[in-house]
């Protein structure tokens, strides 16, 4: 908790906690969360993980149904091998065996996981505290599913960013790594959407609602920009029931 009974939430990262975790404390703290005028959810310096690790959080964060696009995975001889590392087709029953038989046909080519829909709708089957705002902390070192944290709860009417712009490291993502030698190689193996060459994150990042220079305290001043906010919202509210 912060100066006023405000939330604080930190993530790190997405890596070193499993969504059980996130989704327990969470649920410890429920009530406190639901009852405050808003939270604040710190992801900078996030360097990305696992998107799962974030989904208990976001019933607290939309306002409603997001769009994600869907991603597509280029399926080259070594992304084959990684992707489809531990399965055996000789031990595969009909069916498995038709899908894997399939996926390897489609060898060196670009893959979507949806051919005819640009994006799909996501949304948590319960939406916490509707009225609430939410303060999200980002800076250029919010990277890959940190990016995509922030992608997804920008889309929120409940979310105001705060920060600098993310690092621009999520139009190619889903990270594999191969050994050449002395060091490891880390690459992308697929394509956040379809439109990335029109429309591209990777060169600038996703920009915040209120930039805040990194050498200000970007809590005291999210705070205090809240509040204000806040302030200004039930002054207009008495206003128009006079």
């Amino acid at each position: 908790m912060l100066e006023g009974d405000v939330p604080y939430i930190r993530f790190p990262n997405f890596y070193e906690k499993q969504p059980s975790f996130v989704d327990s404390l969470l649920k410890a703290h429920h009530q406190e969360l639901i009852k405050a005028e808003f939270i604040i959810i710190d992801v900078r310096d996030n360097n990305g993980g696992n998107d799962a690790v974030y989904l208990p959080v976001l019933p607290y964060v939309l306002s409603g149904p997001v769009q994600i696009p869907n991603i597509g995975t280029w399926l080259s001889e070594g992304n084959l091998k990684s992707l489809l590392a531990g399965k055996d087709p000789e031990k595969m029953d009909k069916a498995d065996k038709a899908e894997y038989d399939y996926v390897m046909s489609l060898r060196n080519t670009m893959f979507w996981y949806n051919q005819e829909k640009y994006a799909r709708t996501y949304q948590p089957d319960t939406l916490y505290a509707p009225k609430q705002k939410v303060a999200v902390l980002i800076n250029g070192k919010t990277i890959s599913s940190g990016e995509t944290f922030v992608y997804r709860a920008r889309q929120s009417d409940k979310v105001i960013l705060y920060g600098q712009n993310t690092a621009g490291i999520v139009d190619g993502f889903m990270v594999l790594t191969k050994s050449i030698g002395c060091f490891d190689l880390r690459y992308p193996s697929t394509l956040r959407a379809r439109d990335v060459a029109e429309k591209p994150i990777d060169t600038y990042g996703m920009a915040p609602d209120v930039y805040v220079s990194p050498d200000e305290d970007i809590l005291e001043l999210s705070l205090q920009h809240m509040r204000h906010l806040l302030k200004v919202k039930k002054t207009q509210a008495g206003g128009i029931g006079q």
